[in-house]
């Protein structure tokens, strides 16, 4: 087995990383007038109401979902603050709601009207859809736990014991711990 070459007092520690900046707070909206310049059509302001049914369902679900009082139809889900985490919480709250979104839609189409005309509204039958039920097989890694038929198998963990050729030099690793743990 190799030995280390450099004791662990010796290595170089990573820099730790700096906490997130808190997000900007949003700008008030210019004014129409501001926006709309002479003789071109009105383009759709940074808050425009939801224009149908569907793009006010989706509305209510985004803002539910990131803790917004509103919405606007232009409104960039990720620009929000919505995430891949965030975007599953909304085609499931969709999908109650009777709306077939997909989590590749929401980044496809990620402000409110594209994301509203990308997919159609679900069926009845889609919508009210029950949870499958019955036996569902169990996986190989869970086949293998249950055949070690351990005698408390709801309290199995996994454990692992490090041994060291070397003393360990307590100070360099209290140095090399973050300063925000």
């Amino acid at each position: 087995m190799a030995r280390p070459t450099a004791r662990l007092g010796e290595l170089p520690l990573p820099e730790a990383p700096a906490p997130p900046a808190p997000p900007a707070p949003p700008e008030a909206a210019p004014p129409v007038e501001a926006i709309v310049e002479a003789g071109a059509p009105p383009a759709a302001a940074p808050d425009a109401a939801p224009a149908t049914d569907v793009e006010a369902e989706l509305a209510q679900i985004w803002a539910a979902v990131l803790g917004r009082e509103r919405v606007g139809r232009d409104d960039n889900f990720f620009a929000l603050g919505g995430d891949s985490i965030l975007s599953l919480q909304v085609v499931s709250r969709a999908k109650q709601a009777g709306l077939r979104r997909t989590a590749r839609q929401m980044f496809q189409h990620q402000t409110l009207a594209e994301l509203a005309a990308a997919a159609g509204v679900a069926s009845a039958a889609e919508a009210e859809e029950e949870p499958e039920a019955g036996d569902v097989p169990l996986t190989p890694i869970q086949r293998r736990f249950f055949a070690r038929d351990l005698p408390n198998p709801h309290h199995w963990n996994q454990a692992l014991l490090l041994t060291v050729a070397e003393p360990l030099e307590w100070p360099a690793l209290e140095g090399g711990r973050p300063a925000w743990t």
